[in-house]
């Protein structure tokens, strides 16, 4: 195995062989393996060595088909995998592990030692894939270890959950039963949308609040897909509820760049009234997570409508120039 130079041909014939109903033509493998007549023949004698049967000409069919292969001594790991369909694998497993660490490496732990195979086969580096790609977290917030695998399970499978919720708001501990609908990653944390039957509506819970957990025998409620666009995708951020009002901001210089290149909500509009300067207009319904943003972008952004927002902005900007101030007389 270690000196086969056409490894993604191999597999191919491989897979041509295992799942075609009856033979495969000469003219089919060569073109589903993109190579000539003699590659074929070179592949084919080596994929019979390793998996101890004949390739034989089938004289009913006119192709080629396995004869005395046990697929219960099937000697690859499970699937087998293109090298580019293993790169995706992998940079897939990588970014899942990257923004839920423990999980996902728990759920393919069975499959370890059936992956390591392959990579050996396809003589890739491990090391490549550890230590040059990377995924940085900020602000991400710990859950506890089964808050996760818990609610996934009960979204999956649409069972109700209890939990022990602690709000940001007023840090008052609530018990809760709720039917998740869905699992979400914004900004690095996980939060799941869910029916909460103690306020009966649609609410969005972060798992960091999330203190104890028990999935319910009982099925979840169900939600319309229609319902949950209407409350969580209207809006702007993760504050979820209708989109009552319109925001229109003004960004100059790198923000405008920048926020040109980014899409800040699905119905969002832009216009260029001149260079390097972007006008963004997006739908909000609470305003928090809206001037968060805005903010950022200190004096390169500037709320042009509605007149509510320039005053909660001009506010939070009052008070923040009152931290400093006394700072720097």
């Amino acid at each position: 195995m270690s000196d086969l130079k056409h490894i993604g041909k191999f597999f191919s014939l491989f897979q041509l062989l295992t799942t075609s109903r009856y033979s495969v033509t000469l003219e089919t493998a060569c073109r589903e393996m993109e190579c000539d007549r003699s590659t074929f023949f070179r592949v084919k004698n080596e994929l019979a060595a390793v998996c101890d049967a004949e390739i034989v000409q089938d004289e009913k069919y006119g192709g080629y088909r396995f004869e005395g292969y046990d697929s219960l001594k099937h000697p690859f790991p499970g699937l087998c995998f293109k090298e580019n369909e293993l790169e995706a694998l992998f940079c897939f497993e990588h970014l899942a592990e990257g923004l839920q660490e423990g999980f996902i490496g728990e759920m393919v732990k069975p499959l370890a030692k059936k992956i390591d195979d392959l990579i050996r086969l396809h003589k890739i580096e491990t090391k490549n894939w550890k230590y040059r790609t990377k995924i940085i977290k900020m602000g991400s917030r710990k859950i506890l270890p089964n808050v996760f695998k818990t609610v996934a399970a009960a979204v999956l499978r649409q069972k109700k959950i209890r939990i022990e919720y602690s709000a940001v708001k007023d840090a008052v501990t609530t018990n809760r039963t709720i039917s998740p609908q869905t699992l979400l990653c914004y900004r690095d944390n996980w939060y799941v949308d869910a029916k909460c039957h103690l306020r009966n509506e649609l609410r969005t819970f972060a798992l960091n609040r999330i203190s104890s957990i028990e999935i319910l025998a009982d099925a979840a409620e169900h939600v319309s897909d229609s319902q949950l666009t209407e409350h969580y995708a209207n809006s702007y951020g993760i504050f979820s509820g209708p989109a009552q009002n319109m925001a229109k901001i003004r960004f100059k210089g790198i923000a405008a760049r920048v926020v040109e290149q980014e899409e800040w909500h699905p119905k969002q509009k832009t216009e260029k009234p001149e260079d390097d300067t972007l006008i963004l207009s997006l739908p909000y319904g609470k305003s928090e997570e809206l001037i968060m943003d805005v903010l950022r972008w200190g004096e390169d952004a500037q709320v042009l409508e509605p007149q509510s927002l320039i005053t909660e902005i001009a506010e939070k900007v009052k008070r923040m120039n009152e931290n400093y101030c006394s700072r720097t007389n």
